[in-house]
């Protein structure tokens, strides 16, 4: 006879039969719906959603009476307003590439996008050498900054795409 040890045998049968059981169960759509009205779910989506809610729940630190309002806290508004910046940026050559919404690939430009971005905040941009003179007020570059943020980080692409024209949330 093969079976050497019956009783463990039969157990380890019954433990095959019911991780089966489980197994074919969490792939059955039987888990409760995301969305209010939404139809039921498979458990591997459910998982990745419960997990992904519990570490972004987790993730966010900035000041909820900030996020409210979606500006800077009077502290750092006191501290920022009014105050200019004057620095050089150096940036590394990037080989990088990405592809945008339209599924077009385009070569990544970093100092391209940060001079866009800033000039459309009022700032003064000038190639300097591998990287930017920058000079304007920083204040509104920290608004700008903790509103792409909290949109990036609730997946409203749209609204980042939408206060920077032409570019890809």
């Amino acid at each position: 006879m093969l079976i050497h040890n019956g009783k463990a045998f039969t157990r380890g049968l019954l433990l095959l039969a019911s991780f089966t059981a489980v197994f074919v169960l969490f792939f059955m759509p039987v888990f409760p719906a995301q969305e209010a009205g939404g139809q039921k779910t498979n458990g591997l989506v459910y998982a990745d959603h419960l997990f992904n809610t519990l570490s972004k729940g987790s993730s966010l630190f900035l000041d909820p009476a900030m996020q409210a309002k979606g500006n800077i806290d009077q502290p750092t508004k006191e501290r920022t307003q009014g105050k200019i910046v004057d620095i050089e940026v150096a940036f590394k050559k990037s080989t990088d590439s990405y592809v945008d919404a339209s599924g077009v690939q385009k070569e990544l430009n970093i100092p391209e996008s940060a001079a866009t971005l800033l000039k459309a905040q009022g700032f003064t941009v000038n190639e300097s050498g591998n990287g930017l003179k920058i000079k304007g007020e920083l204040y509104p570059v920290l608004q700008l900054v903790l509103a792409d943020s909290l949109s990036l980080y609730h997946n409203k692409a749209a609204e980042v795409s939408a206060r920077h024209e032409g570019m890809d949330g």
